[in-house]
């Protein structure tokens, strides 16, 4: 693309915390328990609302001559797996949410269409943590939620989600 001069900007898209209502469901252990199947190892994940990503984009079309040719890494906030569990249990409980502790080689290997795609993507995000700014994505859509407070708004879809 670039060796024939086409105007463009790249936007890298993180984790979606809508991730956890939909295809990586807290999964139940015990009675109120449930585990996080997001393998990063304890190292810090970018992840934002989908919701939010329309109005950060159109403020990039909006300013065009200031976006043009740079790469804008999006993120709604940067935590580790255990934290979303502490924020998920904080706001979900009785019910008591955990870091998996699962690598990115073993998930890759779970058999699932896909598996093997989202198990080197976490590994890659896990090793090489790419450029992804919480600032930046705030500077273009104030609004974009916190995990935290994600969470608190979207309390019964996540209740709905683990029954």
């Amino acid at each position: 693309m670039t060796s024939i001069e086409l105007p463009m900007t790249f936007v890298r898209y993180p984790f979606y915390y809508e991730n956890y209502i939909s295809s990586l469901k807290p999964q139940k252990l015990e009675d109120v328990t449930y585990v996080l199947g997001v393998p990063m190892e304890g190292a810090e994940m970018d992840a934002v609302s989908a919701a939010d990503m329309g109005p950060a984009v159109r403020a990039i079309f909006n300013n065009r001559a200031e976006w043009l040719g740079r790469t804008v890494g999006f993120s709604g906030d940067r935590l580790t797996i255990q934290q979303h569990a502490e924020i998920l249990s904080k706001h979900l409980a009785p019910k008591v949410f955990k870091a998996s502790d699962m690598t990115a080689d073993a998930f890759a290997q779970l058999g699932f269409p896909g598996a093997d795609h989202l198990g080197n993507m976490f590994k890659f995000n896990r090793l090489h943590n790419p450029d992804r700014s919480v600032e930046l994505t705030r500077q273009l859509h104030p609004a974009a939620k916190s995990f935290d407070t994600w969470v608190a708004e979207n309390k019964e879809a996540l209740l709905k989600a683990l029954d």
